[in-house]
């Protein structure tokens, strides 16, 4: 799995087993009702485009080597 779309979910967090996606490269959580993205999203190294709307910059944004492109929609 290298994409994953939740924008405009009603989603309200991210499931643990999520942050075990080894190969994900794109995220948008943009519009969704995520109001905190916790630490473990540092997990996700390939990780490399995220949308989101809130928080506007995470604090796992730090720890993510291969983001090259970060849209915040804050």
């Amino acid at each position: 799995l290298k994409t994953v779309s939740l924008g405009g979910s009603k989603l309200q967090r991210l499931p643990s087993s999520f942050y075990r996606l080894p190969k994900l490269e794109s995220l948008d959580l943009s519009g969704s009702e995520i109001i905190e993205v916790p630490q473990a999203l540092g997990q996700l190294q390939s990780l490399q485009n995220l949308t989101i709307s809130q928080p506007c910059a995470p604090a796992a944004i730090g720890t993510l080597k291969a983001l090259t492109t970060l849209i915040s929609r804050c």
